[in-house]
């Protein structure tokens, strides 16, 4: 389901159910500007499509706890460190508030404390970047496009910070 990476981890992107697959990696596509992979990305990441039909007609909450189940037990195993970023990228602006809807009002204060763009669980923080890039040409290359932007701005962002 997701891409093979190079080296470390350092962040974890999960493309919610209306975006694109990025195209497949080869020997060159590092070297080509025009094919948008993992490589366009200004970190090493691990990407996983939440687009599949094994996905279909999943909840925003249930999608959510995927995502952290599967970063839980990642980081349990040793295959993803402590401090890997963790993005969910959607283009549905109500990700969030559906999300904790559907969990209902119990989730709060319970494990599960949900902010205006980012849920934290214990030591996991998973941030829902919201692709709302106004489409020129084909979507999926803008919707591609978009998401590289918004995460390597994200990214560089994030680095400039101090830890947790």
């Amino acid at each position: 389901m997701a891409e093979e990476t190079e080296g470390s981890i350092d962040a974890v992107l999960c493309f919610d159910a209306n975006l694109p697959n990025m195209y497949a990696c080869s020997e060159r596509c590092s070297k080509n500007p025009l094919v948008l992979c993992r490589h366009r990305f200004n970190f090493n990441a691990d990407i996983k499509y939440y687009n599949t039909n094994q996905f279909r007609g999943w909840s925003d909450s249930k999608i959510l706890l995927h995502a952290l189940d599967h970063v839980r037990n990642d980081i349990q195993k040793g295959s993803l460190s402590q401090d890997v970023v963790v993005a969910i990228l959607t283009k549905d602006i109500d990700f969030l508030k559906d999300a904790k809807m559907e969990l209902g009002k119990d989730v709060q204060g319970n494990g599960l404390d949900f902010f205006d763009n980012y849920v934290i669980c214990g030591d996991i923080t998973i941030h829902v970047k919201l692709l709302d890039c106004k489409n020129y040409g084909t979507k999926k290359l803008d919707n591609l496009k978009c998401a590289i932007y918004k995460m390597n701005k994200f990214f560089k962002k994030y680095q400039t910070k101090e830890p947790k």
